[in-house]
């Protein structure tokens, strides 16, 4: 008697879910549907967040229906009382499960909607990302590299859980690491990423890239090994022009402002000549651009001690040009050269130049001042350092190294572009690029094009694999 009692309640439950309700259109799969083709649906990839515990739906076998197939079949009344308990945003996840069950949901009076006024989802990412349902989570995730997958999972404590168990997480490679790292340092507005330890270091709103070096507050050991010259007037390391840059691509409390890289100064010399500096930056399509200024005169017109201090002092233009042939550049500004006559200095007005191994433009102009004033040099330098995403970048290293292994800069760049694109942005139209190159760059066939780093450094990196990586541009 027990049994055949047990067997007519569930013929009676059977009965219940299955006879036709008031509901107008019955089940799912009955709804009248637009004469509109279904999208096409292509299978899923091997989903690395795949538990069985976890998703919605359980496995199916290879006798068991679609789980679409399955949904279709439920009654809407069920639909509804499912619905009625879901946020807007998991109502909207649930009707994109399949066109029947969107179009039913879609139909009645109230509709899932996403409103413009703050929730306390939106007050809170976490949140929001928790609510979501997991298979939508996993869709995404199974689009993105193991890296990102990562990150993903570090945006709440339940995801991460949910990750970690059934991956263990594990940056294989180098350059795994320094993704990850770069991907966290959009996000922690206190830190900024090292290349060289690849590690994210901690840094101080007060740093001043011109100041008095303060090693105390040095990330690394290697923070030295990354710089750009300004000639005597100081030098930009790496990790200053990071936050430069970082302050424009991820906002203002990511990095140091571009005014700490305006300076001026003056200097007086033993021979009594005076060199007046000034520095200022731009960040133009997310590069970085530093114009540097010099006006080197003697301030009683003291010719013969002008041309003294220009020809054993001098002044760097870059690495590679000097404006006096006893430093170590390879070429010199060829309107600071003495000349055979008696002249200590030929006159000149905005005479441009182009380095040929880095992204260095430079305009010079020599002006008879008189007796009372002499003669004053003035030169402008124009330096592109490139989007400083990393200090192997080719914009970088040009700049900072003094290299015949880094591919010339006039395989690639007409002479006089930096410069262009400097007085572009002050409404200075032309058309023309002005300038030449200073010179040719020797022992072409030596050039490794694409190296991150130059061969001759690689002996203070032993175990570093980078070598292995191409130019990420």
């Amino acid at each position: 008697m027990c049994f055949f009692a047990i067997r007519g309640w569930f013929r009676r439950v059977k009965q219940h879910w299955t006879t036709d309700k008031p509901n107008p259109k019955g089940r799912l799969n009955e709804a009248p549907l637009e004469a509109t083709k279904a999208l096409p649906c292509q299978p899923p990839s091997h989903d690395i967040f795949s538990d069985k515990r976890l998703l919605l739906a359980t496995p199916k076998g290879n006798n068991e229906p679609d789980s679409t197939a399955r949904l279709e079949e439920l009654p809407l009344h069920v639909i509804d009382l499912i619905s009625n308990h879901l946020t807007d945003t998991c109502r909207m996840s649930l009707a994109l499960t399949c066109h029947s069950l969107s179009r039913a949901l879609f139909n009645h009076d109230e509709q899932p909607q996403i409103t413009g006024s703050k929730s306390s989802e939106e007050s809170d990412p976490g949140l929001k990302l928790e609510n979501m349902p997991l298979d939508l989570i996993f869709l995404v995730a199974n689009h993105l590299t193991e890296v990102s997958q990562l990150t993903l999972a570090l945006t709440c404590r339940s995801l991460y859980s949910v990750y970690c168990n059934i991956k263990q997480p594990r940056l294989a490679t180098r350059g795994d690491r320094e993704e990850f790292l770069q991907l966290l340092e959009k996000d922690v507005a206190n830190l900024y990423f090292c290349y060289d330890c690849v590690q994210l270091h901690p840094w101080n709103h007060t740093w001043d890239p011109w100041g008095e070096k303060e090693f105390e507050l040095e990330p690394c050991a290697n923070s030295d090994h990354h710089t750009v010259s300004f000639g005597d007037s100081g030098i930009l390391m790496y990790h200053h022009a990071r936050l430069f840059v970082n302050r424009h691509l991820y906002g203002t409390e990511h990095g140091l402002p571009l005014s700490k890289l305006e300076d001026q100064q003056t200097e007086i010399s033993q021979t009594g000549v005076r060199i007046h500096t000034t520095r200022s930056a731009r960040i133009i399509d997310n590069e970085l651009f530093v114009l540097a200024t010099y006006r080197i005169d003697h301030p009683q017109g003291k010719q013969q001690k002008l041309r003294r201090f220009m020809d054993k002092s001098g002044h760097s233009i870059c690495h590679h040009v000097e404006t006096t042939p006893r430093l170590l550049g390879e070429w010199t500004v060829k309107e600071l050269k003495r000349p055979t006559f008696d002249v200590p200095f030929p006159v000149c007005e905005d005479t441009t130049s182009s380095c040929p191994m880095c992204l260095t433009d430079y305009t010079i102009s020599i002006t008879w001042r008189g007796k009372a004033q002499g003669w004053v040099i003035d030169i402008r330098v124009y330096k592109l350092l490139g989007s400083c995403r990393s200090p192997y970048q080719w914009e970088w290293r040009s700049a900072s190294e003094v290299c015949s292994f880094n591919e010339p800069r006039s395989l690639h760049y007409r002479a006089g572009i930096v410069r262009r694109r400097w007085i572009e942005v002050d409404g200075v139209e032309t058309n023309v690029l002005e300038g030449e190159f200073i010179g040719s760059p020797k022992d072409l066939d030596r050039c490794i094009p694409g190296i991150r780093r130059c061969p001759w450094n690689t002996y203070d990196h032993s175990n570093h694999d980078c070598a292995t990586y191409g130019l990420r541009d």
